[in-house]
């Protein structure tokens, strides 16, 4: 029968998966810890993006992936660098709310509608009270958009996204 010190020790000692993990976590303390990489476009190139996006609201609506074609120096950095970098001067992407078109036909209709309606129902009070819906006359369309063809549109952090959304039209006829 083998000494039970001895059976002890054998089993205290390391074994060689357990040695090599003490040495990775030993490796991995050493090492610094994950950073954010700086963007890669700064400078005169980042001011000259800024100056072009503030120039007009027509830039806005230009998508990120196509402005190297409009800032000249963009074109040697990749889709991720001109991301960062509009990340970094404060720009978000949002939706852009398509306006209604209205066929030639469609706004006669509503015309005519309009006008039927304010004939039987010339005083304002009465068209609140029509039933089974009220008649409600503004010069706006409202339009619910659907997720097809999306347009996006660039907005400072600092601005109020509802000045740029198209949701409310002027209303034809």
């Amino acid at each position: 029968m083998a000494d039970p010190k001895l059976l002890l020790q054998n089993r205290l000692e390391p074994t060689s998966p357990t040695v090599a993990r003490v040495e990775r976590m030993q490796l991995a303390a050493q090492q610094p810890a994950v950073r954010e990489h700086p963007i890669a476009i700064s400078g005169p190139l980042l001011q000259r993006l800024k100056e072009f996006l503030d120039e007009s609201r027509q830039h806005r609506k230009i998508a990120w992936n196509h402005l190297p074609f409009y800032v000249p120096g963009l074109e040697r950095y990749g889709e991720d660098a001109i991301n960062s970098a509009m990340k970094a001067l404060g720009y978000n992407r949002i939706i852009r709310r398509r306006q209604l078109k209205l066929t030639a036909q469609q706004k006669r209709a509503r015309k005519r509608f309009a006008e039927r309606w304010l004939q039987l129902k010339p005083n304002p009070e009465d068209w609140l009270k029509t039933l089974p819906i009220p008649i409600l006359f503004t010069d706006e369309t409202w339009v619910h958009t659907n997720g097809n063809f999306k347009q996006w549109f660039t907005i400072h952090e600092c601005e109020d996204p509802s000045n740029f959304d198209l949701f409310r039209a002027k209303g034809h006829g």
